[in-house]
């Protein structure tokens, strides 16, 4: 499972440091991402761990979901237009079909737009700060990238999924 996280520096040799010692630590290049930004944010060259995807994915599926199951049991199941599987299973099958429509519908416009904490970061970017964005493979490779840029003196901000 991917962990991602920023890392804002004020000085940039310290930033600099971080990301030399995070490609030469045990897990290496192959385990973890550094995606370095100054100045402010390239909207269009963003990973898909620094948008809102992840978690614009989750909540489309889930609203996705509830108004599948809702709008099936409701509409299809009284009226038997689904006749094998009754209002029970038209609910399932419309919130599996919601769920999927919503997730995707929400990944799509999520990702369109930066991470809610990288996009508050951006301010602070602008006045010369440096925003690392750290995207690890597992939780020991993450636990450790994180060590290393707060031994740099770095903030930390964890992304959250939802």
């Amino acid at each position: 499972m991917r962990h991602v996280f920023f890392a804002l520096f004020a000085d940039a040799k310290e930033a600099d440091a971080a990301v030399s010692e995070l490609g030469s630590f045990d897990a290496g290049k192959e385990h973890v991402h550094v995606e370095r930004h100054t100045g402010g944010l390239d909207y269009e060259n963003l990973a898909i761990g620094e948008t809102r995807g992840g978690t614009r994915l989750a909540q489309g599926a889930l609203l996705g979901g509830i108004i599948g199951a809702l709008l099936g049991a409701l509409l299809l199941g009284p009226q038997h237009l689904i006749l094998v599987v009754g209002p029970v299973g038209a609910a399932l099958l419309c919130g599996a079909l919601g769920a999927v429509m919503g997730g995707l519908g929400g990944l799509l416009t999520g990702l369109s737009g930066p991470d809610t904490k990288l996009e508050r970061m951006e301010a602070l970017m602008r006045n010369g700060a440096i925003v690392l964005a750290v995207d690890a493979e597992g939780q020991w490779e993450s636990r450790q990238a994180e060590q290393i840029v707060r031994r740099h003196g770095a903030l930390v901000q964890h992304h959250a999924l939802i």
